[in-house]
């Protein structure tokens, strides 16, 4: 079972509305991404910074966010 307790994603230059899609999207890769994992272990507090293109689509955003967080949970 994954549990997560908080979630905090800054995004700036996006509008409350907008941020919470991209956070709903990266959330919904992340649950994907690990569904097939055996995490057997607890994860604290992962600070990450992400280079995000400018003009990148919030599509774009969520995947690059998803993949960095599952690249430090492998």
């Amino acid at each position: 079972m994954i549990h997560i307790e908080e979630f905090i994603l800054r995004m700036p230059g996006l509008s409350e509305e907008d941020a919470h899609s991209v956070a709903r999207e990266v959330a919904i890769s992340i649950s994907d991404g690990l569904s097939t994992r055996q995490l057997d272990r607890h994860i604290g507090t992962l600070d990450l910074k992400v280079a995000i293109p400018q003009r990148a689509s919030h599509c774009r955003m969520a995947t690059l966010i998803a993949e960095s967080i599952l690249k430090v949970l492998e």
